[in-house]
């Protein structure tokens, strides 16, 4: 993974988180889960977290490192 596609899959994500989308799908539309906070993603069913949208900035972030030949210390 180099730098530019790093960049674009960070913002990505933040863009998702943002717009309250999947973070695993595209389209991502969620829907609210009967007058709860939470929201479900109508392709997969998986209802999203803000756990959820961390944990993959840590994917990108460890795989970016990874490629750097930097050691993961997380």
């Amino acid at each position: 993974m180099d730098k530019d596609e790093f960049d674009e899959k960070v913002l990505r994500l933040a863009e998702k988180y943002t717009l309250k989308q999947c973070v695993y799908c595209d389209p991502g539309t969620l829907v609210s889960v009967e007058g709860m906070l939470n929201f479900k993603c109508i392709k997969c069913g998986k209802t999203m977290k803000p756990e959820l949208y961390l944990e993959e900035f840590v994917k990108i972030v460890s795989s970016y490192r990874k490629h750097l030949g930097i050691e993961d210390d997380f």
